[in-house]
């Protein structure tokens, strides 16, 4: 009787895990739906102030990730019995700083990326303006991203290594978060595959390297970090997948 109870309560207890995992699946793929289909070319009034692709990626699609994120902080946080401390605090405004640089990197990127293509493709523009534009598009906004992705991510990754589950999870769900992570290792295959992505590349190895360094040095303790094999799995497997498939191509 005391067995089973404990198992359900161990099965309740990653609801709320499977169901941001899976909303995060879901936001990569409309993020490449957004991105690599061209539905989403049209303009939007007045003036054609931007795309429909620039404001879903500007604000629907990061916001749902962000606040999935969050929930999965929380998660972390409750089932790990995080409590409070110095170190949280520390890693909660990590957490908050990462977030406020990938939402301001993702104002930054849509805007002058949808500028870049629309004003500064067909050489007629202003050379000094759209030098500024592309350096904002390509290199500034893209540094932001990343920093703040890796601040956020791994802000949760040190939380839970701090104060992985009481209970650690089934084999089933671990099998579960492995199939969310496949799904994110695949959108990031198919966003960065077939483009030049040195950052990007460096900064998804950066936090899988992390993100792996802590599994094993959690040791016995790693069957209670369902998100840090999440993140080690996705980012590990998307990397490995594209750098293999430049170099095969």
């Amino acid at each position: 009787m005391a067995t089973s109870l404990a198992r359900r309560r161990a099965q309740g207890s990653t609801r709320t895990l499977h169901l941001a995992l899976t909303g995060l699946s879901l936001v990569v793929v409309l993020l490449s739906v957004n991105r690599l289909t061209g539905l989403t070319e049209g303009r939007l009034s007045p003036d054609g102030f931007l795309r429909w692709l620039d404001l879903n990626a500007m604000l629907p699609i990061p916001i749902l990730g962000i606040v999935l994120y969050y929930l999965l902080k929380k998660d972390v946080e409750r089932h790990g019995d995080a409590g409070g401390g110095r170190h949280l605090l520390a890693l909660n405004l990590s957490f908050v700083v990462g977030i406020y640089l990938f939402g301001v990197s993702s104002g930054d990127h849509e805007t002058t990326n949808y500028l870049n293509h629309r004003f500064c493709t067909d050489g007629t523009a202003d050379e000094a303006l759209c030098a500024v534009v592309s350096f904002h598009d390509d290199t500034f906004s893209h540094l932001l991203y990343y920093i703040g992705l890796t601040l956020y991510t791994l802000s949760v990754v040190a939380i839970e290594l701090r104060h992985p589950r009481r209970v650690p999870i089934a084999s089933r769900d671990r099998h579960l978060v492995l199939f969310n992570a496949s799904l994110i290792a695949l959108g990031i295959f198919a966003n960065l595959a077939f483009e030049e992505a040195g950052l990007d590349i460096a900064a998804f190895l950066l936090v899988a390297l992390l993100a792996n360094a802590a599994l094993w040095r959690a040791g016995r303790r790693r069957t209670g970090m369902p998100f840090t094999l999440y993140v080690a799995a996705a980012y590990g497997t998307g990397v490995v997948a594209t750098v293999a498939y430049k170099i095969l191509t």
